[in-house]
């Protein structure tokens, strides 16, 4: 990548990352975790999720995704 770009590149991502997002977009996370977890664990015994530490760790990491977009909602919603 020429050099040029990455400022450029840099800049537009974190003007994505940073900006606000609304109650439905951290609704959206949510119900896109629960779904990669519901994937990740399709057809899996417990005892085979159990001993199958990367799918663990992948749903455990939706978790955390699941419980950071509940703090953004407000009580109201």
């Amino acid at each position: 990548m020429r050099e040029s770009l990455k400022p450029r590149i840099r800049e537009r991502v974190l003007r994505e990352v940073m900006r606000p997002r609304s109650w439905e977009e951290w609704v959206q996370d949510i119900l896109e975790s629960i779904e990669a977890a519901r994937r990740f664990t399709e057809g899996m015994s417990l005892a085979t999720f159990e001993a199958d530490e990367k799918t663990i760790r992948a749903v455990a990491y939706q978790i955390i995704i699941l419980g950071e977009a509940t703090n953004h909602i407000l009580p109201e919603v």
